[in-house]
């Protein structure tokens, strides 16, 4: 082939084949040698079976690639250079093989509501692989558009890469300085990462183009807590509460006490020992963590014009808190009360339950719906306070079968708010200001030992 001999070449390659169907490079080659003849559409179901054969040959991807771009397939050769990356093409090969496809940029373009609607469809229902592929292709075709930067940078926090997180960030506040989102968002991974002084520049920025925003106060109170300026810090969770809660009602309310963990203490375990106390209404785990968590009542707020109302606001719970029924869902929760966790359920242990470790818990959804339909039925509308406590009734009446003084209004809730932000706990104690709250902690040196433990496990 080196000599020029192609057509001896060429032959010699389909006898290969004919005997080694997968065979990489015969099948590389020959894609190589049609290639040099213009003969793309042959070539290319060759290169593709040599690199599935051999994802980890680079010249391979390279060949395919380049000429992907020659045959103007621009999407698919953008498709193929990520997967190339993902399967360790070097930099400068990549770097390389993406100056080779400016023709697809649109440096002022915007991208289509429909590509909008799917990215975002995507993430917010958790499919990071497939949204971090269309933002990547978003921000490959729209470069200055803001959109497919904001959620890679959401799906690399999601996903633990705080690096690509902080530069994908940093684009979008780069792209639209005026955002007070993005200068809030890129405050947040700036404070994970321990930079406490640009992180609050950050978050200063964006309340100064948003004076109302409440989840910025939140960030700015956690950043100056962390740097040991107490009184500060609660001022400005102060203003944040002033700016954004849901109405507190007058009506009866039980008696609560919120259990709160302090570090690695065990509190899953404590919380258990009161589960199924016939004197208290108590959720497994701490999934409800975040029900008072800023703007979370937005996402379940009925619309009392709609006659479907109470029928849609026990789906939205239900689809929220499914790990709650199926610990086999893999799905975090509203609040994250383990942090970014790839299987929160069986963080939680719940599915490795029984003698033996082996029985998932499973509940039965559908009777708990039908109770809290039932619950509701007499209700013109209800609040943030009023469904948590509905919920926590239908729960001890569908799943415990116990319609006693627990599962009334007046009844005693056991809630695991586990570790609460600012405006979670604040939120809550707004809502029921006669709280206990227990604080469960461990010994200094076992809880280290325990965070050590996990993270080398």
């Amino acid at each position: 082939q080196a000599k020029g001999e192609l057509k001896t070449a060429e032959s010699i390659y389909r006898v290969i084949l004919r005997k080694q169907p997968g065979h990489a490079e015969a099948n590389h080659n020959l894609g190589v040698i049609l290639a040099s003849d213009n003969k793309f559409d042959e070539a290319l179901p060759f290169f593709k079976v040599a690199v599935d054969s051999s994802p980890k040959a680079e010249q391979f991807w390279v060949s395919y690639i380049e000429v992907l771009i020659k045959d103007s397939r621009l999407k698919e050769a953008r498709f193929a250079l990520r997967s190339a990356k993902k399967c360790g093409l070097s930099k400068s090969k990549f770097n390389v093989l993406n100056k080779q496809i400016p023709s697809a940029r649109k440096k002022n373009g915007v991208p289509s509501q429909a590509e909008i609607n799917t990215l975002l469809d995507h993430y917010k229902n958790s499919r990071f692989e497939k949204a971090e592929e269309l933002a990547t292709s978003l921000t490959d075709l729209f470069p200055h558009h803001p959109m497919g930067w904001k959620v890679l940078g959401g799906i690399f926090r999601q996903m633990g890469r705080i690096s690509e997180a902080l530069s994908a960030c940093k684009a979008v506040v780069e792209i639209d300085s005026n955002d007070a989102s993005a200068h809030n968002n890129y405050g947040t991974i700036l404070q994970e990462l321990g930079m406490l002084e640009e992180a609050e520049e950050s978050y200063r920025k964006s309340i100064k183009l948003k004076p109302d925003f409440a989840e910025t106060y939140h960030n700015v109170g956690m950043t100056l807590e962390e740097a040991g300026e107490i009184e500060e810090a609660a001022t400005v969770y102060d203003r944040m509460l002033s700016i954004k809660s849901e109405v507190v009602t007058d009506t009866a309310r039980p008696s609560v006490t919120a259990l709160c963990c302090v570090g690695r203490s065990g509190s899953n375990f404590f919380h258990s020992l009161f589960d199924g106390h016939p004197e208290l209404a108590t959720l497994p785990g701490p999934y409800f963590k975040g029900w008072f968590g800023l703007d979370v009542w937005q996402r379940f707020a009925p619309d009392p014009g709609n006659p479907q109302w109470r029928e849609r606001l026990v789906a939205k719970i239900v689809k929220e808190y499914q790990p709650l029924f199926d610990a086999n869902c893999k799905q975090n929760v509203i609040g994250e009360p383990h942090g970014v966790n790839p299987w929160l359920a069986e963080n939680l242990g719940f599915t490795n339950m029984g003698p033996d470790g082996s029985q998932v818990l499973v509940l039965d959804q559908e009777a708990f719906s039908n109770a809290l339909l039932i619950l509701l039925e007499p209700l013109s509308l209800v609040g943030i306070r009023e469904c948590f406590e509905l919920i926590h009734q239908a729960f001890e009446i569908s799943i415990r079968g116990n319609s006693g003084s627990n599962a009334q209004a007046g009844g005693h809730l056991f809630y695991h708010i586990h570790n609460p932000g600012p405006y979670e706990l604040g939120h809550f104690l707004k809502h029921y200001p006669d709280a206990n709250l227990l604080y469960i902690m461990r010994n200094p040196v076992q809880n280290l030992e325990s965070w050590i433990w996990d993270k080398s496990s």
